[in-house]
């Protein structure tokens, strides 16, 4: 959540399940319904036309292909598989929809998580700048874990742009040889006695996202570049389709393609909840119809 729409009372969470709770709640709740989850399997093609909607699928582990009929289907991959354009869709998307999809960008967002053997750096702030190279966005915002990891000496780094993607395509020996190098020269002057600064700033073991090389997602989050829907209204890219032809205003009665995600909420488009919000709308659009 961001601190303008939802407040600011508590700005970052720690909590150490991660993003999986929400999910494991969701699927506890599916599974009292009955619906069947289909993981480590890629959509390959959709067919979809009014009143009707085939998914052809193939499993990741046996490599065999699947396919599944419905009255509609909702697609929420992310807006960069839509632009890659690796899932087929028939028929083709018309201009008005491809010009609505092109008028985004994936933006490339990274998180480098190092874990160090002692704590070098302040205490009093959770948030830490750190400027020890001219290149421009080159590891300079860290924030540290105060309460659920604090025992672990965890200190993460935001990247953004080509930076991030840069990071991202590195080995994490490289990466650690990068962060070394950084914080030997912005707090060896701040060593404590005791602490040795041959050692201290290497980390123990580094992860890091891998949203930009990810063909699942081909970047991290939506943005909107300059000049956005200027010239063609954000409707056009939340509108569903039904394989007909044309720009009608009632498609919305015949809809059997339906779009959900972030890019694809108006107000919340890069954020977690953006994501959950459209795809409410779309299922009770869906369930209105029946």
């Amino acid at each position: 959540a961001n601190d303008v729409d939802l407040g600011n009372d508590e700005m970052f969470v720690e909590d150490p399940r991660g993003f999986n709770c929400i999910l494991d709640r969701m699927v506890e709740d599916l599974k009292v319904w009955g619906v069947q989850i289909h993981l480590q399997t890629k959509v390959q093609m959709v067919h979809y036309k009014p009143g009707n909607v085939k998914v052809v699928a193939q499993d990741g582990t046996t490599g065999l292909i699947s396919e599944y009929k419905t009255d509609a289907v909702v697609s929420t991959v992310s807006l960069g598989v839509l632009q890659s354009k690796s899932i087929k869709f028939l028929p083709p998307f018309p201009k008005w929809k491809i010009d609505a999809i092109g008028q985004l960008a994936m933006f490339n967002f990274a998180k480098v998580f190092c874990k160090f053997e002692t704590k070098f750096w302040p205490d009093k702030d959770q948030l830490v700048f750190v400027v020890g190279d001219e290149k421009k966005g080159y590891y300079p915002l860290w924030m540290k874990y105060r309460s659920t990891f604090e025992s672990q000496h965890l200190f993460m780094c935001y990247l953004g742009g080509a930076e991030a993607r840069r990071v991202e395509c590195l080995t994490t020996e490289q990466i650690a040889n990068e962060v070394e190098e950084l914080f030997r020269r912005a707090f060896e002057h701040t060593l404590s006695n005791g602490q040795d600064p041959t050692t201290c700033f290497r980390p123990s073991s580094v992860a890091v996202t891998d949203w930009s090389n990810n063909p699942m997602f081909h970047g991290s989050y939506s943005v909107y570049p300059v000049g956005a829907f200027a010239d063609v209204p954000f409707s056009d890219l939340t509108k569903g389709l039904n394989g007909v032809e044309g720009h009608e205003e009632d498609v919305a009665n015949r809809e059997t393609l339906y779009f959900a995600g972030e890019a694809f909420d108006d107000k919340f488009n890069g954020w977690v909840q953006g994501a959950y919000m459209s795809g409410e709308r779309v299922a009770k659009k869906i369930l209105e119809r029946q």
